[in-house]
């Protein structure tokens, strides 16, 4: 079936896809809000390189306790990394309190997983899913809240 230009970001990212996976997985809000920000969220250079973004996607559950009403667009950026992100990278090679660049300017995350164990998480949020849509492209991993752009 083919794709509708107005549901696909240039280069062949299915936002319908994405979109569908996530609310099938309870990131309904996120699957809506990705839905009508991804082409304004990912930058159109980043997609004409061919290279895989990261996105750390909230649960549902984190928006219903969300108090600034909808997350701004440079929130949403603090929650896309502009490459490949797995579980592997992230618990083997980056270390604890390392820099991790985000597409908002002047924010990184920081894994803050305790060495030894425990739970991945980053700026002390946990990582709730893995691989929640993957697709060479686009990662998205699911988070239990938002990240706090001031720490």
């Amino acid at each position: 079936m083919p794709q509708s230009i107005a549901t696909r970001v240039d280069h062949e990212i299915n936002v319908d896809m994405i979109s569908s996976s996530l609310s099938s997985k309870g990131y309904m809000v996120m699957s809506l809000i990705l839905r009508y920000t991804l082409q304004t969220l990912v930058p159109h250079d980043q997609l004409a390189n061919h290279s895989t973004v990261t996105i750390f996607c909230p649960h549902d559950n984190a928006l219903y306790y969300y108090k600034t009403g909808d997350p701004s667009l440079g929130l949403l950026q603090y929650h896309v990394v502009p490459f490949k992100i797995d579980r592997e990278v992230l618990d083997m090679s980056m270390p604890y309190v390392s820099k991790i660049d985000t597409l908002l300017s002047g924010h990184s995350l920081v894994p803050t997983t305790l060495p030894g164990g425990g739970p991945t998480s980053i700026n002390g949020v946990k990582v709730k899913e893995w691989d929640v849509y993957i697709d060479g492209r686009v990662i998205i991993h699911g988070v239990d809240d938002f990240f706090d752009p001031a720490v």
